[in-house]
C-alpha cells in the first residue's frame, strides 16, 4: 500500500537496505526493481535491524502481519520494531516486545503527517517545531 511505498522510498533514499515481505508475489511487482522482495512462500531468512509492519493486521483483529514462524525468524535478529498502527498494542508489537526489541507505534508518524499538512496549508510559513510541540501537548504524546 501507500505506507509501504513511502517507507521503502524514505529508507532507500537514505541508503538503507530495504527488504519487503508480502503474502502475495503479485503485490511485490511494484517493488521488485528497487528492493529485495519475498512472499511468504519464498522467504529466505535474513538479519534485520528494523522491522516495520505497514499492514492493517492488528488494527481491528488479533492477527499478526505474517505467519508466526516467519515473523519469529525475522524478529530474532532485529533491534527495533515499528508498527504504523497507533493507539494500541498490536499483536506485532506484543510479539516484538516478547523478543526484547525496542518498539514504537505509529503515533509519531501520524503527528508528523499532521505537522507537515498544517504547514503546507499555510504555505510553509509556520514553525514546524512549535506545531509539533503544541500537537504533542494536545495529544498527550
Amino acid at each position: 500500500g501507500g505506507t509501504a511505498n513511502a517507507l521503502a522510498y524514505a529508507l532507500g533514499s537514505q541508503n538503507i537496505d530495504v527488504c519487503i515481505l508480502n503474502r502475495s508475489k503479485a503485490r511485490l511487482d511494484k517493488f521488485k526493481d528497487h528492493y529485495e522482495c519475498f512472499s511468504w512462500d519464498d522467504y529466505k531468512e535474513h538479519k534485520f535491524d528494523l522491522v516495520v509492519n505497514s499492514t492493517s493486521a492488528g488494527l481491528k483483529d488479533d492477527l499478526l502481519p505474517a505467519p508466526k514462524e516467519i515473523l519469529d525468524g525475522i524478529l530474532k535478529s532485529a533491534k527495533f520494531a515499528f508498527d504504523v498502527i497507533y493507539g494500541k498494542q498490536t499483536p506485532f508489537l506484543k510479539e516484538a516486545k516478547s523478543q526484547n526489541l525496542a518498539c514504537k507505534d505509529g503515533a509519531d508518524m501520524l503527528l508528523y503527517q499532521a505537522v507537515l499538512a498544517l504547514n503546507l496549508f499555510y504555505n510553509g510559513s509556520l514553525d514546524e517545531k512549535k506545531i509539533e510541540i503544541s500537537m504533542r501537548e494536545a495529544l498527550s504524546l
